[in-house]
């Protein structure tokens, strides 16, 4: 696939693409990494290691990566892979190189290491959720991850787990969830009709983690140690500052949800 189609079809921004499209990288590099990404991984992230500050590092892979997609577009098409899934799965570079741009005030593409998974056809964007197939101990299983971009609708969600089906034709048991979304203490913050409670009720909750800050990046877009720093531009910002200031903690979730119980839901909603 052509370098601009590629980039047009994950949505990469144009200043993006601009930096992309002149950035100085030679075929020998290019073709030596590339080989380097698909059949020895730890060699790779060691020699992107070694390409100065985190800033060049970042910078590089951005470049990289975007190149790597567009050529990856014909290992995805031998295993019957549309175009549509192609560009949702990849499109995480758009949405981590934003992330960078929001973040660091530079080009580049956050989360290197979960971008990777995209490429090495580990993970798929199927509709508004990622799927990543997996083992909890020893059943097969399907683990839910929620990138960014929009509400989570929930008819959209169920959307998704029909994809899921169809995509890994019920080769899995399960589907698990591990996120801030599913912390229990999110139900004292927002009314039972939002999307996220809806969500949470989608999954049987099995372990808490309080140490987790995720929540709080998530929801205020960095991590502080003093919660009055925060900022408070949303009913949800404010809420959870509020709950922050009085001792409590935005931790997260472990759920899972059987593939019967999906079934029987999905049959009532038709």
């Amino acid at each position: 696939m052509k370098l601009q189609e590629f980039m047009d079809g994950i949505g990469l921004s144009q200043a993006d693409q601009k930096t992309v499209l002149s950035f100085s990288l030679s075929p020998e590099e290019y073709t030596g990494q590339k080989q380097l990404f698909l059949n020895h991984p730890q060699a790779f992230w060691d020699a992107v290691n070694q390409k100065g500050r985190k800033e060049q590092q970042m910078l590089w892979l951005l470049c990289f990566f975007t190149r790597l997609g567009a050529d990856r577009f014909e290992a995805f098409q031998e295993k019957g892979i549309s175009r549509q899934i192609f560009f949702q799965t990849l499109s995480d570079i758009s949405i981590w190189a934003a992330d960078c741009r929001k973040k660091n005030g530079f080009p580049g593409l956050s989360e290197g290491n979960w971008i990777a998974k995209s490429l090495h056809m580990e993970l798929f964007r199927l509709g508004r959720l990622q799927f990543e197939p997996s083992f909890l101990g020893e059943i097969p299983c399907l683990k839910v991850h929620i990138p960014e971009g929009g509400p989570l609708a929930i008819k959209e969600v169920f959307a998704s787990f029909d994809q899921a089906k169809d995509f890994f034709h019920d080769s899995f048991s399960l589907f698990t969830c591990s996120s801030w979304l599913l912390f229990p203490g999110l139900q004292t913050l927002l009314p039972p009709e939002s999307n996220i409670i809806q969500f949470q009720h989608l999954f049987s909750l099995k372990s808490v983690d309080l140490s987790s800050r995720q929540g709080e990046e998530r929801i205020f877009g960095k991590i502080c140690s003093d919660p009055s720093l925060y900022p408070s531009n949303t009913s949800l910002q404010k809420k959870a500052r509020e709950y922050l200031l009085k001792g409590g903690k935005l931790g997260s979730g472990f759920g899972v949800r059987t593939v019967e119980g999906y079934n029987q839901h999905n049959a009532s909603r038709r």
